[in-house]
């Protein structure tokens, strides 16, 4: 039997960076999620954090909303999932971000917010990110700009163990 994004249970990993705030139900594409994962299966999420950072670039690029860690855990759990990591990232960039969509606000800008920085500043940035990816190995961000989550399908669910018990 097949649903909407394939067969169930057949996917070791699902990877939905920056998918999530796309999508007007969110909450019904975890729980398909969950569906074509297999048991032990994972789940790797990133979304952008924190709502009143809402700016020209969530317009532009369509976005329906922006989360924060708590609620995102919430609809992964209730999805099915077990949260395996799940923290903030991007801390870097929180405080001028927040500066930036506040003075374009002011403004009234539109404009998207995408800034192409010299070669060697880019260099060190990537590597400050690094860094930060290094840290998260450790312990959780307490904000940043984006929310980066992994979870676990740890057994079937009552759906699936009802349509396997109807197919045998």
């Amino acid at each position: 039997m097949e649903g909407i994004l394939g067969h169930y249970h057949s996917f070791d990993f699902v990877i939905a960076l920056d998918v999530l705030e796309h999508i007007e139900n969110d909450q019904q594409i975890l729980k398909e999620f969950y569906r074509i994962s297999k048991v032990g299966g994972r789940i790797m999420l990133t979304v952008p954090a924190y709502q009143f950072l809402w700016g020209s670039h969530d317009e532009l690029y369509s976005h329906k909303r922006r989360y924060q860690r708590t609620r995102l855990e919430r609809m992964i759990e209730k999805a099915g999932f077990k949260v395996e990591k799940i923290s903030y990232v991007y801390v870097l960039f929180f405080i001028p971000l927040y500066f930036l969509r506040r003075f374009k606000k002011f403004l009234r800008l539109k404009k998207d917010d995408f800034i192409k920085f010299p070669p060697a500043l880019n260099r060190f940035l990537t590597w400050l990110n690094g860094l930060e990816l290094h840290c998260l190995t450790k312990f959780n961000l307490p904000f940043g700009t984006s929310i980066f989550c992994i979870g676990k399908k740890e057994e079937l669910g009552d759906l699936a163990v009802n349509m396997t018990e109807r197919q045998k």
